[in-house]
């Protein structure tokens, strides 16, 4: 059932209302070119607000196996179990940076792919390059930045994503008022391509180039399915000579505009920015179809095997016209579309949609299970000059029709970290100390905790390493003499059992470093490694000390370290010890550039992998094998130089073409 509430804008003051709940499709296709420029002007949409209510009236009061980090069982060959990408959902691969097929790897690097005999790890050598730069370069024309964005590897098939800005190819005129801004705004916006490479990797010493899809727009994410790839591109909206450019698709030099039937939009919402583009390509044949979305920009992408949900944040105030101030209409701070769209191989379709309060923290703060969709988000509220917060879970039907929620969850504190696994969500929130919360899920209709837990510091990932443990990664912490909040200190890994949900306990724990130490797991999930024959956690660590001679009073909480060391630390993970520290790798002898940090050296390992007993590190420019048994180095193969960087840095960026 869709409710709608007419917006009314009063001078001086508004007071606006949007629907509260969830619409049939969310999504419609425009039926002219005159209905999408009108739209896009802000004609029909500059008055547009969210109510900020709730769709729901009242507060509500299984574990499947790990999906992330699974290994591969070894083929009928002999190739040995390895690992693939760590990722959020069975079945469902995501793009990256790195990926083997349990023999070969295959490494985006720079403005190319490093292909390299990986096992036996003693044999370990570059077979071949696919010089992906030169090539986009002689597909686009002109002067270009290109670099890689990630893989797939399908069988035989490799797909490798790339972004290409090109230099002079478009110059835009003036862009038309939107979303209700009054005013002309001269964008020097050029053609920004996702393009997407289909190689035939049989021969891997001799990668063959069989497909070329370009689609307009900044690679965002990926995912795979089957055979099928989903890309999601970002691209402004502009105009040439009074018009409005289109996204533009190219199948192997074909190319067309999306037609306005193709280009869909949300009616109810005011914000019409940019064109998320959604490119579906089967990754053997080639063939591809593609549909565009008018938002305001793109948020978060969740891929279940039949569906994909975008969700995408929204400020809840009216952009005044002629350049007047944000108003806002109601106390809380935002809340979050999401829309659900079918996905069946190529076949792309509007589902439904739904709004709901707060904003997520990430792409796992969403997951479908038995047919609904579970959200987690936190919700900020301002009101005569203060702030408060408070999180909520809430459950969705097939038809995004709300079923349950629980509302209020650990107010004046934020979500940092959420895991859902069957018919439980696990959540973690942060102000002072870390609560992880246990939610039942079993009746979607009226989720409750089941229990919680409170313990120093904070978790950012989750990891399920079987039904009644999860390791958090994140970041120990301190309470401040000065205020009512914590000072963070170094990388905190904690070990959980929920076999009990009703009294989760922290079992074990370790802390890396001082105040400063980071990790790219905290951000990226890809970085995390498990090998479960082992027990073993690979985790990517930049090492801060404090000098403790600066401080002769005592070190005081809030001293910031020095970056030391970078590489992986390789821990051992058990219920009666706890984590113990097998070893540590690093690349360059994990020199580091202390004013760049990750960035600032070639050396630093990115990403962990392992074929049969080998451990497999991976840095911008080189791969070393190391023993499972012992970390000893077994070989290591240099397949880049380093970039030149950005300021100094050794930034893995762009490469410049012509």
């Amino acid at each position: 059932m869709v409710v709608a509430v007419v917006s009314l804008v009063l001078a001086g003051a508004a007071a606006a209302v949007l629907i509260v709940g969830n619409s049939p499709t969310g999504l419609l296709p425009f039926g002219s070119y005159a209905e999408m420029a009108s739209y896009i002007s802000g004609t029909q949409s500059a008055s547009r607000n969210y109510a900020g209510g709730s769709m729901f009236s009242s507060p509500g009061s299984m574990v499947q196996a790990p999906a992330a980090g699974t290994a591969s069982p070894g083929g009928s060959s002999g190739t040995p179990t390895y690992s693939g990408t760590n990722v959020q959902v069975a079945g469902v691969d995501e793009l990256d940076s790195v990926k083997t097929d349990g023999t070969y790897l295959y490494v985006a690097s720079q403005g190319e792919v490093a292909v390299l005999l990986a096992y036996p790890a003693d044999a370990m050598h570059v077979e071949s390059r696919i010089p992906v730069a030169n090539t986009t370069a002689d597909l686009v024309g002109g002067n270009a930045s290109v670099s890689v964005t990630g893989l797939f590897l399908a069988g035989p098939r490799l797909v490798v994503v790339a972004q290409a800005y090109v230099f002079g190819g478009i110059e835009p005129g003036p862009m038309a008022p939107a979303s209700g801004v009054a005013g002309t705004v001269s964008f020097a916006q050029g053609p920004e391509q996702t393009i997407a490479f289909l190689f035939d990797v049989s021969d891997p010493a001799a990668p063959v180039l069989q497909h070329t899809i370009f689609i307009t727009g900044w690679p965002s994410t990926g995912r795979m399915v089957g055979g099928t790839v989903y890309l999601v591109a970002t691209q402004w909206i502009w105009q040439v000579n009074g018009t409005y450019v289109p996204p533009r698709v190219c199948v192997d030099g074909g190319c067309q505009d999306l037609a306005p039937g193709q280009i869909y939009h949300d009616p109810q919402s005011y914000d019409a920015w940019d064109y998320t583009n959604l490119l579906a390509m089967n990754a053997t044949r080639g063939e591809a179809r593609a549909m565009s979305v008018v938002t305001g920009g793109y948020s978060l992408l969740y891929m279940s095997p039949t569906a994909m949900y975008l969700a995408f944040y929204k400020w809840n105030a009216i952009p005044m016209m002629f350049g007047g101030p944000m108003v806002t209409a109601e106390p809380s701070g935002g809340h979050t579309t999401i829309y659900k769209l079918r996905a069946d191989g190529l076949d792309i379709a509007a589902v439904g949609s739904v709004d709901v309060p707060g904003s997520l923290i990430n792409a796992y703060s969403m997951d479908e299970w038995d047919g609904d969709l579970r959200v987690a988000t936190t919700t900020r509220a301002f009101s005569e000059g203060s702030a408060g917060s408070s999180s909520g879970v809430y459950v969705f039907d097939g038809a995004m029709v709300p079923v349950g929620s629980l509302q209020g969850l650990a107010s004046g504190e934020s979500i940092f970290a959420v895991r859902f696994l069957g018919d439980r969500a696990y959540v973690v929130t942060y102000h002072q100390i870390d609560p992880l919360f246990v939610i039942d899920l079993s009746n979607p209709a009226r989720p409750s905790v089941s229990g919680s837990l409170e313990v120093p510091g904070f978790s950012e990932y989750l990891y399920p390493l079987d039904a009644q443990h999860l390791v958090g990664v994140g970041k120990d912490a301190v309470p401040a003499v000065e205020g009512n909040w914590s000072w963070y200190q170094g990388l905190k890994l904690a070990l959980y059992n929920v076999t009990n949900p009703a009294a989760p306990s922290e079992t074990a724990n370790v802390t890396i470093g001082d105040r400063g130490t980071d990790s790219m797991a905290l951000y990226d999930p890809h970085a995390f490694l498990y090998v479960p024959g082992r027990r073993y956690i690979v985790l990517p660590v930049e090492l801060a000390i404090v000098n403790a001679s600066q401080y002769p009073d005592g070190v005081p909480s809030w001293a910031w370290g020095t970056i030391a060391w970078q590489g992986v630390y390789v821990f051992q993970v058990n219920e009666p010890t706890g984590f113990t520290v097998v070893g540590r790798i690093a690349h360059d002898n994990g020199t580091v550039n202390g004013t760049c940090g990750w960035y600032g050296s070639s050396g630093a390992i990115t990403r962990s992998l392992y074929i049969g007993d080998v451990l497999y590190t991976v840095s911008e420019t080189e791969v070393v094998a190391s023993s499972l048994a012992d970390l000893s180095e077994i070989s290591a193969v240099t397949f880049a130089t380093p970039s030149a960087g950005y300021a100094g840095c050794g930034y893995p960026g762009p490469v410049m073409v012509a």
